[in-house]
């Protein structure tokens, strides 16, 4: 026989997964945990009410040294409150007017309610009225 004419040699190969899939597999494995990272924290909505005669921020304490600004809620109003990322088991605000005035600290089970109403509390209008403080335009 000829070269032309000679049987074709079987091949055996191993069949082999391509590194690049593997590569690929154990990215991902390893991406897998850090996911977590990326969720969209838990967000919570409630009703803010001031039925003081000033003008007062809120702010949302959300680690020891750590505080993030809510809202400005107008005197005799009340105010809805939308899309606060979720500090943990115990939510504590602060209520202001040039300084720190009174906070209230609530449960998460209590804020996440439909109906709650996150009220000023009475010592915030004391302490305004101990400073003599001139009531909001």
């Amino acid at each position: 026989m000829t070269e032309t004419m000679a049987r074709p040699r079987p091949l055996h190969r191993r069949r082999t997964v391509p590194l690049y899939l593997l590569a690929v597999a154990v990215g991902i494995a390893a991406l897998a945990p850090l996911m977590r990272l990326v969720e969209d924290p838990p967000r919570a909505a409630f009703t803010v009410r001031n039925d003081t005669v000033w003008d007062l921020d809120l702010v949302v304490r959300t680690g020891p040294d750590s505080e993030v600004p809510l809202i400005t809620i107008k005197a005799k109003s009340t105010r809805k409150v939308a899309e606060v990322i979720v500090p943990g088991d115990t939510w504590h605000f602060i209520w202001r007017f040039a300084d720190d005035v009174g906070t209230s600290t609530v449960a998460h089970d209590d804020l996440r309610r439909e109906d709650f109403e996150l009220v000023v509390p009475d010592e915030v209008e004391e302490a305004l009225r101990a400073q003599d403080a001139p009531p909001s335009p």
